[in-house]
């Protein structure tokens, strides 16, 4: 089971940065196979399907947990019933979704009428019964690679998926070629969905031989899961609404050229964000560890400035180099006609460069079962940024949307957090600040050396690739010799100190 661990962590963080980079190289091609208003209006149809995906209520987590637990207590009767219980659930939120399903399609006209053509209206319909199959596979089977991910097989899962997400834009730019439109690229990720599902499924019947043996509907087991799912529901509420709203409110009070303009911008929070969260996750275990043998607010202070200075030190690069070289990047990646797209990415990018330096205080809130009070503060900063993110957008267009969420990872997730970490959790708040800001000097001199080398001129793409390798080498001296602690530096440059002391007799 450490090899399956240890190999399924690599493929994990293969998917993270495969997902990046293909995104990046697919997306110029798919906006000029077709066109920015059919993107904007692909984007803009998918994130109104995405609000269905909430109706999963966070059970696929909780099969994760419920299904280890059966299998060391060794209840295979138990586990059974309840995977039949849960497929029962799982049936019915299906039904659920349809019949919503056939509303939403039935208003598409309604809802859109004051910024789609009447032949846009005709392909978001296409596009959105596509989508809906896509989403209907996505709850109905999710059940299986959940199993799979419970019973530590996470190789299989997790090849599956790199192996998706290498396979997409391969397949993408083949039939972009051929002349494909919206409408075949949401065929595409449906029948990728699907069989990736399929195998999963496969998977788990013949290799696993797992099996659904409905006996009886536990009643008392769906009760308990919907319980331990609640939060976990309420966060995927969240995630929606901060990451999709935007473009929906674009979509019914602009147009779809807009929509694609945003969906491109808000994509570099999102590929910064899961690059950062794909790091975070190595401290899990170990808060984990310390809440189990009692460590005191004292110990948790000192694991939360660990992991949020070198947190800071790997992906503050992201957003200086962004702030730097964006708008050079976007004139080569997708034209001039997206340098829009700049600002609204920096706005957003700014107070999340804050939120994910803390990104370990959800994994201690979670092991002292103290998630609660964040799930309701992130659902009421949700709320706000929907009604900022209606009003902004008719004052400030595109930026009034791009403020509103930062202005809600401003206010819930920085400072009404932050309150209650140092309230209620007794983390030393000030002291996390105070050690993190140390390594703004070195941030400070990275960035004046930046616009020193913003002199060169970066109208090729080897010319900017070779002013952001430079940056990156000053960024790494200054951080190495101004920044970092000694203990930082043998965390992060391990090997290298090693080969050091050990070429020169260092003791």
């Amino acid at each position: 089971m450490k090899d399956q661990l240890k190999t399924g962590s690599i493929l994990s963080y293969m998917s993270v940065f495969f997902n990046i980079i293909l995104s990046l190289f697919v997306a110029p091609i798919t906006v000029e196979a077709l066109g920015q208003a059919q993107y904007g209006l692909y984007q803009l149809i998918w994130s109104f399907v995405g609000y269905l995906n909430i109706l999963d209520f966070g059970i696929s987590n909780a099969v994760i947990r419920y299904i280890a637990r059966f299998r060391a207590e060794g209840k295979k009767e138990d586990e059974e019933n309840f995977l039949g219980t849960v497929f029962i659930i799982y049936l019915a939120i299906t039904l659920i979704i349809i019949f919503i399903g056939v509303i939403l399609y039935n208003n598409i006209g309604f809802i859109f009428k004051k910024s789609l053509d009447a032949w846009e209206i005709d392909l978001a319909k296409r596009l959105f019964i596509i989508m809906l199959v896509n989403l209907i596979f996505n709850i109905l089977l999710n059940i299986f690679p959940s199993i799979i991910n419970a019973l530590e097989h996470f190789v299989f899962v997790r090849s599956l998926n790199l192996a998706k997400i290498i396979l997409r834009p391969v397949l993408t730019v083949v039939i972009l070629s051929l002349g494909a439109n919206s409408v075949a690229l949401a065929i595409l990720d449906t029948a990728l969905v699907f069989i990736f599902f399929l195998m999963c499924l496969v998977y788990v019947l013949l290799k696993l031989k797992v099996k659904f043996k409905l006996s009886r509907f536990d009643f008392e087991k769906a009760k308990e899961l919907f319980s331990y799912s609640f939060f976990i529901f309420l966060a995927m509420i969240v995630d929606q609404v901060n990451w999709k709203v935007d473009q929906f409110f674009i979509g019914i009070l602009m147009d779809t050229k807009k929509v694609a303009l945003y969906s491109i911008a808000i994509s570099f929070p999102q590929y910064f964000m899961s690059f950062a969260l794909s790091i975070s996750g190595v401290f899990l275990p170990r808060v984990s560890k310390m809440d189990a043998v009692g460590a005191g607010s004292d110990e948790f202070t000192d694991i939360m400035i660990k992991s949020g200075r070198i947190m800071w030190f790997a992906t503050s690069l992201i957003p200086m180099g962004f702030i730097l070289f964006g708008k050079e990047f976007l004139a080569l990646w997708l034209g001039n006609d997206f340098l829009g797209c700049y600002v609204i990415a920096i706005i957003i990018m700014l107070p999340l460069s804050v939120v994910l330096s803390q990104s370990v205080g959800i994994s201690i809130l979670q092991a002292k079962n103290k998630h609660a009070f964040r799930s309701l503060v992130y659902l009421a900063m949700a709320a706000a940024n929907c009604v900022l993110t209606y009003i902004l957008i008719q004052i400030y267009g595109l930026i009034g949307a791009a403020f509103a969420t930062s202005l809600s990872l401003v206010l819930g997730n920085i400072l009404i957090m932050n309150w209650y970490y140092y309230k209620k959790i007794k983390i030393n708040i000030p002291k996390f600040f105070k050690k993190l800001f140390g390594l703004l000097p070195a941030c400070l001199l990275s960035l004046a050396s930046g616009v020193l080398i913003n002199f060169i001129r970066g109208d090729s793409w080897i010319k900017l690739g070779a002013k952001i390798f430079l940056f990156i080498i000053v960024y790494g001296i200054f951080m190495y010799f101004a920044g970092l602690n000694s203990e930082e530096k043998r965390i992060i440059f391990g090997r290298l100190i090693k080969k050091r002391d050990e070429k020169y007799d260092i003791s």
